[in-house]
C-alpha cells in the first residue's frame, strides 16, 4: 500500500480488519517523492513504484526490505507518472502511463530489467482520438497473457483497450483498440484476467465489467463497489 513517501506491507492482507498494523514499512531512501502507483513482479520479487514527481523506483527483493532503502534502479525522464505494469513474460516489458514536461499524455515502453536512469524508451504509445487529440491518461493495468493493456482516461469516465501492446505502437500516436464508457471518471483500473473482469475506480465507486476482453460501448457494468463516506483511489484484486 503506497502512502505518500511509503510503502506499507500487510501479512494475512485477505483476513486483515480494522486498523491494522503494517508487518514492515519501507520509505525512500533519499526521502522525497510521492508513491503513487504500485506493481509487484511476483516472479521475480521486484517491486515497481511510480513515484508522481521523481520517476520509476524498482526494488529488488521485495519481500525482504524494511526501513530507508535506497531503490535498486531509478528510471527517470517523466513528467508526472500515473501509473506503472510489467509484461513479466519472455516480453519483458515495462509500461508507465505519465505527461512529459510539455503536457502531452503517453506510454512509455522499456526493457523492464535493464531500465535505469534517464532511459529513452523502446516505443512511446500516445493515445489519439478524432483529429489527433491527445487523449489523457491514468493508472493502467495489463492483461499479459492476451496482450492486452488498459488505460484509465483520467479526466473522463472512459477506459481505454490497446490490443497487441507489445507491439504498438512504434510512430506513437495510435487509437485505442476499444473504449469503454463508465458513469464516472476513471482513475485507475485492474483487470482481473483469471476471471476476465476489469474494475474501474472513481473516486465514489468502483465499477465492476465482465467479459471485459469483448466488451464494447455502450456497457452494462456487472456491479458498483460504493462508499458510504470517503473516496477511492485504487483496487488491488486476488483472483
Amino acid at each position: 500500500m503506497g502512502n505518500g513517501t511509503s510503502i506499507r506491507v500487510f501479512y494475512g492482507a485477505s483476513q486483515a480488519d480494522g486498523d491494522a498494523s503494517p508487518a514492515r514499512v519501507i520509505t525512500n531512501s533519499p526521502v522525497g517523492g510521492n508513491t503513487g502507483s504500485l506493481f509487484l513482479d511476483t516472479f521475480h520479487n521486484r517491486l515497481y513504484v511510480g513515484d508522481d514527481t521523481i520517476g520509476v523506483r524498482v526494488f529488488d527483493n521485495a519481500s525482504g526490505i524494511n526501513g530507508p532503502t535506497a531503490s535498486t534502479r531509478l528510471v527517470t525522464g517523466f513528467g508526472t507518472v500515473f501509473g506503472v505494469a510489467v509484461d513479466t513474460t519472455a516480453n519483458d516489458i515495462l509500461y508507465v502511463s505519465n505527461r512529459d514536461g510539455a503536457g502531452s499524455y503517453q506510454i512509455s515502453v522499456f526493457t523492464a530489467s535493464t531500465a535505469n536512469g534517464a532511459a529513452t524508451p523502446s516505443r512511446t504509445i500516445t493515445p489519439t482520438g478524432l483529429s489527433n487529440v491527445n487523449l489523457s491518461v491514468g493508472g493502467i493495468s495489463l492483461d499479459a497473457v492476451n496482450d492486452r493493456l488498459y488505460v484509465a482516461g483520467a479526466t473522463n469516465a472512459t477506459v481505454m483497450v490497446f490490443d497487441g501492446a507489445s507491439t504498438a505502437n512504434v510512430n506513437g500516436q495510435i487509437p485505442p483498440t476499444r473504449t469503454l464508457t463508465f458513469p464516472n471518471t476513471i482513475s485507475s483500473v485492474v483487470i482481473d484476467a483469471v476471471n476476465n473482469r476489469l474494475y474501474a475506480v472513481s473516486l465514489g465507486a468502483i465499477y465492476i465489467l465482465n467479459n471485459a476482453s469483448a466488451a464494447t460501448d455502450p456497457i452494462t457494468v456487472t456491479g458498483i463497489l460504493a462508499l458510504s463516506g470517503g473516496s477511492f483511489t485504487a483496487v488491488a484484486v486476488s483472483p
